[in-house]
């Protein structure tokens, strides 16, 4: 029973993984008042790096296609 559960419970938490990964945008453009084009699903390229500078804090770099490139340091507590 306990192993059954546990499989379960990784499968259900893998797809919540994938599902929550899945990236789409809507995107309209109007000339005017005038729908004239629409997309709901775009392709997007991403990038992402973290780097552990100790328990605490780690250097964070990420760029996304649609947004471009951004830094940051994250601090856990």
């Amino acid at each position: 029973m306990k192993q059954t559960f546990r499989k379960i419970s990784s499968l259900l938490t893998a797809i919540v993984v994938f599902l929550s990964t899945m990236s789409f945008t809507i995107d309209m453009h109007y000339c005017g008042d005038i729908l004239v084009d629409s997309a709901i699903f775009e392709k997007v390229g991403t990038a992402g790096a973290e780097y552990m500078l100790s328990r605490d804090f780690s250097l964070m770099g990420s760029y996304d296609s649609r947004f471009g490139g951004g830094a940051g340091l994250s601090v856990r507590f």
